[in-house]
C-alpha cells in the first residue's frame, strides 16, 4: 500500500512476565548487516545454514552460520526490498515503490533477471511446489494479481482478478499477507477501508472473498496471516499509527476465513508479521515482539523493540529490527 509510511520508534526494553511463568526476553544474539540508522528487512528467509535478508535500502545480505558473518549482494538501486523466498537453486526479491521490481537469481549461474512493473505497487510474493503468487494494489478498480512459473524469470497476469472495494488495498508489511497452499490454492489479504481474505483453489479462475472484521480506515486492517496445521487462520495487524494499540488487531478462523473471531487476549500493538513454529505463534510490530502457545487465543509480551518481520533458523527466532540489525531468540518449547 503506497501509504505505508516508515516511521516507526524503537521501544525501550522492559521487562514483564508471562502468564506462563516465563520473563519476556532479550536477544541473544545481534547481527549486524548495514550501518545506516534508518535500515531495516522487511523481507526474511532462511534456510539449513543461511538467513537472506531483503533490506530497505534496495540490497540482499546474507548470513552463514559458518562463519557467523554479512554479506552485501544483488542490489536493486534505490528501491526498497519488501519481501523474498529462496530455494536451493532460486532466489526471487520483491522490491516496491511506485513502482516496483523483482529480481529473479539462479545460484547455480549467478544470472539474474529484473523485471520492472511500471506504475504498480506490489505487496508480497508466495512460492508453492512449482509456482510463484504475486499481488498489488488494485489497477483499474481490481487487484494486481500475477503467477510464475519459473521463479521470476517470466510472469503472467491473472485474467480474473477480483475487484477492491473503494479505499481498499494491500499492505507491503512483511511479506506475509500472500500464502500459497498449493501451487492451485492461493490467498491474500487486504486492508484499508476494507479488510478482506481472498482465496482460490483453481489457479485465479474463481475467488471467494470474507469480511475480517478490522477497523476500517486508509492504515487499518490485516498485514499478515499464518495457516495453521488444523487450516486455522490467525491474522494480525491494526493500525499502524497507533503502535501501541493491540485493540482488534487481531483476527482468527476456524471455518477457512468464513467466519472470524477475536481471540480472548489481544495483542499488545500494532502487528505487521505472524509465524507459527511447532505449536507457537510469534507476532512482531513497531513495540514489540507477543506470542501464543494456544493457536491465537491469547497473546503475551516476548520481547520489546522494534520488528518488521521474522524467520525461524536453526531453532531460533530471528527477527529484523533498526540500525541494520537482526537479532537472535531462543525458542520457547509450547509446555514452558
Amino acid at each position: 500500500m503506497k501509504n505505508l509510511k516508515h516511521a516507526f520508534v524503537l521501544s525501550l526494553l522492559t521487562f514483564c512476565h508471562f502468564s506462563f511463568g516465563q520473563t519476556a526476553v532479550e536477544p541473544n544474539h545481534k547481527v549486524q548487516y548495514g550501518e545506516n540508522t534508518n535500515l531495516h528487512a522487511r523481507g526474511l528467509t532462511s534456510s539449513k545454514n543461511e538467513i537472506h535478508i531483503a533490506a530497505s535500502d534496495g540490497q540482499m545480505y546474507a548470513y552463514t552460520s559458518k562463519n557467523e558473518k554479512c554479506t552485501a549482494s544483488q542490489s536493486i538501486g534505490k528501491i526498497q526490498y519488501r519481501d523474498i523466498i529462496s530455494t536451493r537453486k532460486n532466489i526471487l526479491l520483491l522490491a516496491s515503490g511506485d513502482s516496483s521490481k523483482t529480481l529473479a537469481l539462479n545460484r547455480k549461474t549467478d544470472e539474474t533477471k529484473i523485471t520492472s512493473f511500471d506504475s504498480q505497487f506490489l505487496d508480497g510474493i508466495s512460492l508453492g511446489k512449482k509456482t510463484i503468487f504475486m499481488m498489488g494494489d488494485p489497477i483499474d478498480e481490481k487487484f494486481n494479481l500475477m503467477f510464475s512459473k519459473d521463479f521470476g524469470w517470466t510472469w503472467q497476469k491473472v485474467q480474473n482478478a477480483p475487484k477492491a472495494l473503494e479505499g481498499e488495498a494491500g499492505f507491503a508489511a512483511s511479506g506475509t499477507n500472500v500464502r500459497m497452499l498449493s501451487d492451485r490454492h492461493w490467498l491474500f489479504v487486504s486492508g484499508g477501508n476494507a479488510s478482506r481474505l481472498f482465496q482460490t483453489t483453481d489457479a485465479g479462475l474463481t475467488w471467494t472473498a470474507f469480511s475480517m472484521g478490522f477497523e476500517s480506515c486508509e492504515s487499518c486492517g490485516a498485514y499478515s496471516f499464518a495457516i495453521l496445521p488444523n487450516k486455522s487462520i490467525v491474522a494480525v495487524g491494526g493500525d499502524y499509527t497507533k503502535p501501541d494499540s493491540g485493540k482488534g488487531a487481531c483476527r482468527i478462523s476456524h471455518d477457512g476465513g468464513l467466519t472470524w473471531a477475536y481471540p480472548k487476549v489481544d495483542l499488545n500493538g500494532y502487528r505487521s508479521n505472524v509465524i507459527f513454529n511447532k505449536g507457537v505463534l510469534f507476532a512482531c510490530g513497531t513495540n514489540g515482539i507477543d506470542i501464543s502457545f494456544d493457536e491465537g487465543e491469547s497473546w503475551e509480551v516476548f520481547s520489546f523493540g522494534n520488528y518488521f518481520a521474522m524467520t525461524i533458523f536453526q531453532n531460533q527466532l530471528v527477527a529484523s529490527t533498526t540500525n541494520g540489525t537482526i537479532h537472535f531468540f531462543d525458542l520457547p518449547k509450547k509446555n514452558e
